[in-house]
């Protein structure tokens, strides 16, 4: 007998059939691992997009203009102002906003916001010297009746840092910080001044503001989330210091401390 023949009729018929399920089973996993993508050289998902844009909603926690009573007496002169003014401000304005990705888990965003502002303002001026022993003011008095509208843009301009790098799946907060500008634009007044009681003058020529253009720093803090279908919701709340007004003068002024709550829609 040869040796192949031993070797064949020695060898149990089982052993063949796992050997030949061993091989079969093989070569289909071979040439899985052959077509498998590298995961190193896969292209990774940024859950910041490099630009977004995107409209928001800012509230004023308080309103951006303010008023009261003053009073000044310059002897001197022999001249009293006394000045009262109301104001009112559209707490609720709109905007756009633009986030551009920085590397790693910085962004430059900038937002520009529109609102509307008014106030209402009387000024009475006593000219000369009141005679104590008459029920007659013998002083001339002049009232002056100011109704004031202007409209506010606000530009803010921040640094954004994330607490998780672009590529990183998961919502995610961020804290900013930079500079602002607010401009006082289309200014409107009408002034009425009324002297012994008499209409004497009406005026529609706008009242000079302070500074047309104020200048501030901001900072908040926000978050950004996704939905299923890639929207970015991005609630916030930014400080802002303000160090000149758009209005400043007597009874009436700009605040300089403003807190207001944004919500942003970006794609």
């Amino acid at each position: 007998m040869s040796l192949f023949s031993y070797i064949v009729k020695s060898v149990p018929l089982g052993a063949a059939w796992l050997v030949g399920l061993a091989l079969m089973s093989a070569c289909p996993l071979a040439a899985q691992t052959s077509t498998q993508a590298d995961p190193a050289i896969l292209p990774e998902r940024n859950y910041v997009r490099p630009v977004s844009l995107g409209i928001s909603l800012p509230v004023l926690i308080q309103p951006a203009t303010v008023g009261g009573f003053t009073s000044q007496n310059f002897p001197e002169q022999r001249l009293a102002v006394e000045s009262s003014a109301t104001a009112s401000t559209h707490r609720v304005g709109g905007g756009a906003v633009l986030q551009i990705a920085l590397p790693r888990s910085l962004a430059l965003a900038t937002s520009v916001s529109a609102r509307t502002s008014s106030h209402r303002s009387q000024r009475i001026t006593y000219e000369g010297i009141d005679n104590p022993l008459t029920i007659i003011d013998e002083r001339r008095i002049t009232r002056y009746d100011e109704d004031t509208s202007a409209r506010l843009w606000t530009v803010n301009l921040m640094m954004r840092r994330y607490n998780l790098y672009h590529n990183e799946e998961g919502h995610r907060w961020f804290i900013q910080a930079g500079p602002a500008l607010r401009l006082a634009s289309k200014v409107r007044s009408a002034t009425t001044i009324t002297f012994r009681d008499e209409v004497t003058c009406c005026t529609l020529t706008p009242n000079p503001v302070a500074n047309k253009w104020a200048k501030g720093v901001v900072a908040g803090i926000g978050g950004q989330f996704i939905d299923e279908i890639g929207l970015r919701l991005v609630p916030e709340v930014r400080y802002t210091r303000w160090f000149s007004r758009n209005f400043d003068n007597l009874s009436v002024g700009s605040r300089v401390d403003q807190i207001e709550a944004i919500v942003s829609i970006t794609f």
